[in-house]
């Protein structure tokens, strides 16, 4: 229906606008989230009994539950009959449920009951199914009423995406006992809290852990790059001109760590979380072999045995495998003597496997004859790297590369057991096998590698230990080397061929000098969404998992930006206008960009400072002066206790304090009035096992550098993973399970909430989310978003995701929530937030007044009223600058009201407002009185001047 505008009804000569269909979608939605629907509940109140004695629409869940329950007459809510569910035997339980009910997914319902309690409690479930009638999830809770008299209970629950109806039982749980009665059963679809919106994916690009190289039976070399993601997306492109030839997903796996090849080109690939697989570079074919061979989730190196098997070096075992192909068969020759989590790489020469650890270093050699183990003594100097990150072996000459921090390439005779050179920071992965090369000063036995300072190329002459300068440079990497084919002019026979980890095909002729770089054409992945968070500029940044830079998104255009930087962001934070970045790596990097500044990485941002001392991940960050940021930190792999550090933003220093509770890391931060207030996590280095069992909180004094105080906030919980202040002072947390409020003063705990019945995780790297937003809390945990109400103590459910990997929050001006799940990028408005589409829109003159009834948004841009304004309850009035009123303005109970720049010649009364009220900018010629509104009128930074008196909750505007 149009809506229409006529004269008369209310009040004489005034305008009505009334209401009617709306004629947008946003408005449909607004309209529809605000509506209330009961579900029909067959035989609510157990009035209808079939002639058999049964319930009509309700049966017993299991063949013991008709001993727990029965039809009573003894009293009722509702009409002659009630149940009475009568358990005095807590072995017992049992459950009456109802037909089912259609829903609608992803809608929250209310089963509502009426109850007379005698004692005990009851434990209502809702069940939520397919359309075949298969459990999808449940909800339960325990309710209690008050004793001796009818009182209602209910329990709310959301429909899962793959639900198409609920049932509902009335339950008594086996180790409980109850007797009570159960009257007047109704379901209702309850009213939308707010709108989700999809954003996408962006965070995804080329960029892989580590590449490999093949040949097929023409002699085409092929560079292959599994690009890292959820799932990976691993695609093949031909070296000599950068073509893709084919690509394909690798379901499960989220990186690709691993490759080795066979005589006849044939590639095995080792994955994180998604197995083996085998690439035919004939047939241009992938194939998975096995997912998580023995149990083994990473697979991060592999060799070939000349007879066939590859040989591969796991996590968390530490372990060696073997995969034989003619026999599809594994073989699991365990782990080494220091207990290493990682057998990190391996080579095989003959029928001796050497293996390089990490989480502690070590070098082994495994004989395969008689499965014998020896450890490899490596210089002391290097005990306290984080392992190695290769290892190869070239006839009696064994070649490893330390991992950081020292990253040196040492050189081992076998034969005399001595070291016998170093090159220090050397960047690869697999090294190719050495060359006889001539050169100006003579033949030279070669192997090549990166120097990291000057990103030079570089050959080592293994036999005198002298380095030089092939004569190409390229962008720093960590990457697998191989001897191949390349058909392009200059490059006759073999080259020394690579691709980087973000797809720059690699290749240098010795014999020619010629070297090549070129993209190739490999297929993007998608990547976790791993850090969010709103910048001080009123943008959204946010970074995935295993990926380079960062995306700025523009709340006001929903426009994204990348911004090219370093890898894995893993914390985003703000002090003043810098946007403070924590990242992953050894030392734990952190960085700032000035946000009124364009963003030209290593200028500004600039170049990245470390917190050091064994730390890899920034966990938490929390400005503390307007130019020194707190920052939390965990360990790196193999190491125990997390920091509490420090960073200067003008000297672009860092202090570090390690341990500030032992053997923990610093996962929140939040500071006021001096005192920082850190909480704690159980979680170690990768690879090694949490010492402690409890999450703490402390309380440091920033200026003298000292811990005051110290506390368990919810005993028996392994995290406190996030901590804010709400408006009046008082500092709440969140462990996985519980919020919890602690008082600065005192120094106490004062209240315990739990949200989730689930037990924590054992050990998890990025912290949940938890901001204070206007009058409440938001939080982000284990992929439910909701909201808290510190004054009431209630959490309400906005969104449950159903990904496993869900990460970061922010807050945009609007005051609506960014959050990562999966790879996408998703936003909820509040319904509060949501301007519903105008129903009628005044530009011009408008005669004789105006009012606004229920259900009607009236929009005046630019109009002129002449005669008073009244907005009924239920109505909503939005007036834009440059309108005037000439009379009064009026509203009482409207859905919302937003008045700004507006001329009003006569008094303003707003009351009982339950949306949004702003009232910004305007020049009123009376009175103006506001009060009972939902929330304190907000002038926007735009004073409002008043001739009369003011008075109420506009006091201040």
């Amino acid at each position: 229906m149009r809506i229409h505008i006529r004269h008369g009804a209310i009040a004489a000569g005034m305008l009505i606008v009334a209401s009617g269909a709306v004629a947008t979608h946003a408005a449909d939605e607004v309209s529809a989230a605000q509506s209330v629907e009961t579900s029909a509940v067959v035989n609510p109140s157990f009035e209808e009994v079939t002639s058999d004695g049964e319930l009509v629409g309700w049966t017993p869940r299991t063949p013991r539950s008709p001993e727990v329950y029965s039809l009573s007459q003894e009293r009722a809510s509702d009409g002659q009959n009630s149940i009475h569910m009568h358990d005095d035997d807590p072995e017992l339980g049992g459950s009456l449920i109802s037909d089912p009910i259609p829903a609608e997914s992803g809608r929250e319902y209310e089963f509502v009951f009426e109850q007379y309690l005698v004692s005990g409690a009851l434990a209502p479930f809702m069940y939520f199914e397919d359309a075949d009638g298969q459990r999808i999830d449940h909800v339960y809770e325990r309710v209690e009423t008050t004793s001796g008299q009818w009182e209602q209970a209910s329990l709310v629950g959301r429909v899962p995406d793959e639900a198409t109806q609920i049932r509902l039982l009335v339950n008594a749980s086996v180790g409980g006992v109850v007797d009570s009665y159960v009257d007047n059963v109704s379901l209702r679809m309850l009213p939308l809290k707010g709108i989700e919106e999809d954003l996408g994916t962006y965070t995804g690009h080329v960029a892989a852990q580590t590449t490999g190289v093949t040949t097929d039976a023409s002699g085409r070399t092929l560079a292959l790059l599994g690009s890292n993601g959820q799932p990976v997306r691993f695609s093949a492109v031909d070296v000599s001109t950068g073509e893709r030839l084919m690509q394909q997903e690798m379901p499960g796996a989220s990186m690709t760590w691993s490759y080795a090849s066979a005589d006849d080109g044939t590639t095995y690939i080792g994955t994180s979380q998604g197995g083996m697989w085998r690439f035919d570079p004939d047939a241009l074919a992938l194939e998975q072999i096995q997912d998580n061979p023995l149990g083994e989730s990473h697979l991060y190196s592999m060799d070939m045995h000349e007879d066939g098997r590859v040989f591969i070096g796991t996590y968390p075992g530490g372990k060696v495998l073997s995969y034989d192909p003619d026999a599809d068969e594994w073989t699991d020759h365990g782990g080494f003597g220091n207990d290493a989590a990682y057998s990190k790489t391996v080579d095989v020469a003959g029928d001796t496997v050497y293996v390089g650890t990490q989480a502690p270093i070590g070098l082994w050699s495994l004989d395969l004859a008689t499965g014998d183990k020896t450890q490899i003594a490596i210089p002391d100097q290097f005990l306290s790297d984080g392992g190695f990150q290769s290892v190869d072996v070239f006839g009696d000459t064994l070649v490893a590369l330390t991992f950081t921090p020292s990253r040196t390439l040492l050189v081992y005779d076998m034969v005399v057991g001595e070291w016998t050179h170093q090159v220090d920071d050397v960047a690869y992965r697999r090294m190719a096998e050495p060359r006889w090369v001539t050169t100006p000063d003579g033949e030279r036995y070669e192997v090549y590698y990166q120097d990291r300072a000057s990103r030079e190329v570089r050959g080592l002459d293994l036999n005198t230990g002298e380095t030089r300068t092939v004569g190409f440079s390229m962008e720093l990497n960590s990457m697998n080397w191989y001897w191949a084919p390349v058909e392009r002019e200059g490059f006759p026979g073999d080259s020394l061929v690579g691709t980087t980890q973000g797809g720059m095909v690699t290749a240098w002729n010795p014999e020619s000098g010629e070297a090549y770089e070129g993209t190739g054409d490999f297929a993007p992945s998608p990547a976790f969404v791993r850090s969010l968070n709103a910048g001080p500029d009123g943008n959204i940044y946010f970074g995935g998992f295993a990926s380079h830079g960062l995306i700025r998104y523009a709340p006001d255009t929903d426009e994204a930006t990348k911004l090219p930087g370093p890898g894995q962001m893993e914390q985003l934070g703000s002090n003043g206008d810098d946007l403070v970045i924590g990242g992953y790596g050894y030392g734990a990097p952190v960085t700032d960009f000035d946000t009124t500044q364009a963003w030209e990485w290593e200028k500004n941002p600039a170049p990245r400072v470390h917190l050091g001392d064994e730390q890899e991940r920034v966990a938490a960050i929390e400005a503390v002066a307007p130019t020194l940021t707190a920052l939390g930190s965990y360990p790196v792999k193999g190491a125990v206790g997390g920091a509490l550090a420090f960073y200067d933003h003008e000297q672009r220093t860092t202090q570090t304090y390690r341990n500030i509770v032992q053997d923990q890391t610093v996962m929140s931060l939040a500071y006021r009035d001096g005192m920082l207030y850190g909480g704690t996590s159980i979680v170690t280095g990768l690879g090694t096992e949490p010492t402690t069992s409890e999450g703490h909180l402390f309380v440091y004094d920033v200026a003298a550098r000292e811990k005051e105080f110290v506390t368990v906030p919810v005993p028996g919980d392994q995290h406190v993973a996030r901590l804010a202040f709400d408006d009046e002072g008082m500092l709440w947390g969140m462990t996985g399970t519980t919020l919890f409020s602690f008082d600065p003063q005192t120094r106490q705990v004062v209240d315990l909430i739990e949200f989730e019945r689930r037990n924590d995780r054992d050990t998890y790297v990025v912290g949940r989310g938890f901001e204070w937003v206007e009058d409440r809390f938001v939080g982000y945990s284990r992929c439910e978003l909701f909201e808290f109400d510190p004054s009431t103590k209630k959490v309400s459910t906005l969104v449950e995701k159903t990904t496993t990997t869900c990460n970061g929050l922010g807050i945009d001006e609007q005051g609506r929530y960014y959050y990562g799940a999966g790879t996408h990028v998703f936003r909820w408005t509040p319904m509060e937030k949501i301007e519903p589409a105008c129903t009628e829109t005044f530009t011009d003159a408008v005669n004789d007044g105006l009012v606004v009834p229920a259900d009607t948004v009236a929009c005046l841009d630019g109009a002129s009223v002449d005669g008073a304004v009244q907005v009924q309850p239920g109505g909503a009035l939005r007036m834009e600058p440059g309108s005037s009123i000439h009379g009064s303005l009026t509203a009482s109970e409207a859905a919302h009201v937003k008045v700004r720049g507006t001329e009003i010649r006569g008094a303003v009364s707003v009351t009982g407002t339950n949306g949004q009220f702003v009232f910004a900018g305007n020049d009123v010629r009376g009175s103006l009185d506001c009060s009972g509104n939902a929330s304190e009128p907000d002038d926007e930074g735009a004073a409002n001047t008043v001739t009369g008196s003011v008075g109420g909750q506009c006091a201040g505007v």
